[in-house]
C-alpha cells in the first residue's frame, strides 16, 4: 500500500514538474510592431521577441508600397524613455543608431544594438532616408525586466525533487527486503 502512494507521489511530482517545465517553450512574442508612412512599411521588431532592460538588438524592416523590401535605404534610430521620465534630470539625450543593413537576413533589414537602461514606456524614433525623401515614425513599446525565468527555475527544482523522493523509495525498499 505504501508502495502505490509513494509511486502516486512520485507520479504526481513528475507531471507537476512536467507542466512547469513545457510552459517554457510557450513563447508567443508579438511579431513587432508595423507602421507606413509616405508609402514605405516600416516594421520594427527585437531579437528577443520583447524589448528588455540591457542591450537589445533591434530589427527595422522596410517595404514599398509594392511589397518590394527597400535595400539602399539610410536608417537611425533613436530610443527615449516616454512620458515623466524623460525629462528627469540626469537622463541624457537620445542616442541617435545608425542601422545598418546585415548579412545573413532578408533585403530591407536594418540591424542596430540598442541600450534601453530601465523598465517601462518608451519611444523608439525610426528615421529614415530613402529614394530622396526623409521619413520619421514613432513606435511606443514597453521594455520589460526579463528577470530569471521562473518556469525553469521551478521545473528543475521538480526534478530534483523527484530524483531524491525516488532514491529515497528505493532505498527504503532495498532496506525491507534485507
Amino acid at each position: 500500500m505504501k508502495s502505490l502512494l509513494s509511486n502516486r507521489l512520485v507520479l504526481i511530482i513528475m507531471l507537476t514538474t512536467l507542466f512547469f517545465a513545457t510552459g517554457v517553450y510557450a513563447s508567443e512574442g508579438d511579431g513587432g510592431l508595423e507602421k507606413v508612412i509616405d508609402g514605405i512599411t516600416v516594421h520594427l521588431s527585437f531579437m528577443d521577441k520583447d524589448a528588455q532592460i540591457g542591450t537589445n538588438t533591434v530589427m527595422v524592416a522596410l517595404m514599398d508600397a509594392s511589397h518590394n523590401p527597400i535595400e539602399d535605404a539610410k536608417v537611425t534610430v533613436a530610443a527615449e524613455m516616454a512620458g515623466d521620465m524623460a525629462g528627469m534630470a540626469g537622463m541624457k539625450p537620445p542616442e541617435l543608431l545608425q542601422a545598418e543593413p546585415q548579412s545573413g537576413h532578408d533585403k530591407g533589414q536594418y540591424m542596430a544594438m540598442m541600450n534601453l537602461p530601465d523598465e517601462g514606456k518608451w519611444n523608439i524614433t525610426v528615421k529614415i532616408a530613402a529614394g530622396g525623401k526623409e521619413s520619421v515614425t514613432d513606435f511606443a513599446i514597453q521594455v520589460i525586466n526579463a528577470g530569471p525565468n521562473w518556469n525553469v527555475i521551478l521545473g528543475f527544482l521538480g526534478i530534483i525533487t523527484a530524483i531524491i523522493v525516488a532514491a529515497a523509495i528505493n532505498k527504503k525498499r532495498k532496506a525491507a527486503r534485507r
